[in-house]
């Protein structure tokens, strides 16, 4: 009789264990906003870091200082080469020709070699094209005028004339230059001529 009664007997939850839990819930409800501002307000500061450092190494970060290579002289790899292996950058800012250097050196440089830079700086350097070459016109079969013009309409100038006499009958002639006609010379060489005098 009474194992039939014990079994009988339905086992609740007390009041307590129900009160609990329910306070428990509570609690992380009100708790959850709390932790999404949080987490919320760590990322933003976690972004705001890392803007500032980014604005900071871009824009307020002083470089640190490098000396700059002497690259006037040198052919323009080379120059190429030094200045980028000194943390710096190299542009042409000119190419002119130039009657005593050859082709692609350093005529000069900005700022000069030697002097304290920050780096990544950019260094202007001017750089040679060689001489102004000009093709030598032909001038034999024409007068001494008429050579005179057509070199100086080639920039070039006229050099040593020497004469030799004429047979009646001829007219005033070149008969030979030097350099030959079609060479390629400096701008400003001179050419000399041979002439025949005229004699009517």
């Amino acid at each position: 009789m009474s194992d039939s009664s014990e079994q009988d007997v339905e086992l609740k939850p007390s009041p307590l264990t129900e009160s609990v839990a329910a306070g428990g819930q509570s609690v992380v409800k009100k708790l959850f906003p709390l932790l999404l501002a949080l987490i919320l307000l760590s990322a933003t500061g976690w972004s705001i870091s890392v803007f500032a450092m980014t604005i900071y190494n871009d824009y307020l970060k002083v470089p640190e200082e490098v000396k700059v290579p002497k690259v006037d002289g040198l052919e323009i790899k080379e120059a190429y080469d030094l200045i980028e292996k000194a943390g710096l950058n190299l542009q042409v800012h000119e190419s002119r020709y130039d009657k005593t250097t050859p082709k692609r050196i350093v005529l000069s440089q900005d700022p000069a070699g030697g002097k304290m830079v920050r780096a990544g700086r950019t260094i202007l350097v001017v750089v040679s094209l060689g001489p102004e070459l000009m093709p030598v016109p032909k001038v034999t079969g024409e007068s001494l005028r008429t050579a005179k013009i057509s070199l100086s309409n080639s920039k070039l100038r006229l050099g040593k004339v020497t004469f030799e006499e004429a047979s009646y009958g001829q007219d005033e002639e070149v008969v030979k230059q030097n350099p030959s006609a079609g060479k390629d010379v400096p701008r400003g060489e001179r050419v000399h001529l041979t002439v025949r005098r005229g004699w009517r």
